[in-house]
């Protein structure tokens, strides 16, 4: 996974995170939580782990990463995120 932060000023912040780190009990736990806590929706550690199944199933058969997120604010900042 790899998280890019764009700066309204053009500077970057890259941070790659190892997808085992995403994968295990603990995080998969911390995860949903707090998705739980600021979120209407209901969400377990299960479904996050079905979900990240999901995601590695497609990244096998289509090769690549993939992008999750990519969104800019309106004064000139970009996130992205890929898995």
């Amino acid at each position: 996974m790899k998280i890019e932060i764009q700066s309204a000023e053009g500077k970057i912040m890259s941070f790659p995170i190892p997808e085992f780190l995403a994968d295990n009990p603990i995080s998969l736990r911390v995860a949903a939580s707090k998705i739980s806590e600021h979120s209407p929706l209901s969400i377990t550690a299960g479904d996050l782990k079905s979900s990240l199944g999901t995601i590695k199933d497609y990244k096998r058969e289509h090769g690549g990463d993939l992008l999750l997120v990519d969104v800019e604010s309106s004064d000139g900042e970009k996130v992205r995120i890929w898995i």
